[in-house]
């Protein structure tokens, strides 16, 4: 016989139980049987009477193992009759510590940061769980947006990942990100057997996260008779550690001669002649991508 258990099983249900016919040539009938085990250092038991059999005790995960069992006439036990049965423990359901997680990371984080950290808790009988592995099946990034917009990453493109630990750690600058809270799921899987949860990430700032400018006033030169022409020197930026912004002109006169691209490329969108108009100022301007309110100014002289 085989027959398949959880490591939780305990002495209420049993794993099996054991069935034998009676001989009638030796005058025995059901009622007069008894069943036992042949001696085993597993934490098994078998009940006299029902041939119900039980776990006593721990077991480990994985593990597959042989018991005998024997059956005989309660009377005189002569020629008693053997069968095998083979017990075999599948992995059982992780179950995490918690039903959710929270943690707060403050956006100038170091990656490799521990922004949180997840765990498992112990079954029953010192049953250990192996080859566990942890895994961010899915993400919400939540902003307070107007008109309450949600922006959602992919897993693949959440700023964390999560170790064989349970620590769920920083994997790019925060600052970036136009999020302030993070929902992920993380699944624990062992074998065949998983368990979700949810964890709760809270981005903290403590600078501006407005994009500025490195300097104040830009001074370029370009040949006039160059068209088109990028301008060589690439206006720098800091963005305060932020990636996702919107770069424009404010429109003027001299403006209307060039054009602006991330990350600060400026460009000679019409030919320009020195004897007619040798200087031209304009305001160049930065915004936060998602934050309209985020934004700064800087001159440039061409």
């Amino acid at each position: 016989f085989a027959t398949s258990i959880l490591a939780t099983h305990g002495t209420v249900n049993p794993i099996f139980t054991a069935l034998a016919s009676a001989d009638p040539q030796v005058g025995a009938t059901v009622n007069t049987i008894l069943y036992s085990l042949a001696s085993t250092n597993k934490p098994v038991s078998i009940d006299a009477l029902s041939g119900n059999v039980y776990l006593t005790g721990a077991v480990s995960e994985l593990d597959v193992f042989n018991i005998t069992l024997q059956a005989s006439h309660y009377l005189n036990g002569a020629n008693p009759g053997t069968s095998q049965l083979t017990v075999s423990v599948p992995p059982s359901a992780p179950r995490f510590t918690s039903s959710w997680y929270s943690g707060t990371v403050d956006e100038s984080a170091n990656t490799g940061s521990t922004a949180v950290s997840v765990g498992i808790q112990d079954l029953p009988n010192a049953h250990t769980f192996n080859a566990l592995t942890y895994a961010i099946v899915g993400v919400n990034a939540t902003a307070a947006l107007a008109g309450g917009e949600i922006v959602r990453f992919d897993a693949v493109d959440a700023p964390f990942a999560i170790l064989s630990s349970g620590d769920i750690i920083v994997t790019s600058i925060l600052a970036n990100m136009s999020s302030e809270e993070f929902w992920l799921l993380v699944s624990a899987t062992n074998g065949s057997q998983t368990a979700i949860t949810t964890v709760h990430i809270t981005v903290s700032h403590t600078g501006p996260r407005f994009p500025v400018f490195s300097a104040n006033t830009y001074v370029f030169s370009v040949p006039e008779a160059e068209f088109p022409n990028t301008i060589t020197e690439a206006v720098p930026f800091e963005f305060a550690g932020i990636t996702a912004v919107t770069l424009s002109l404010v429109p003027s006169s001299d403006s209307a001669a060039f054009a602006i691209s991330y990350p600060g490329t400026l460009t000679v969108t019409q030919p320009l002649d020195s004897t007619v108009k040798s200087s031209y100022q304009f305001t160049i301007a930065v915004q936060d991508l998602y934050y309209s309110n985020l934004r700064s100014v800087a001159q440039v002289t061409v």
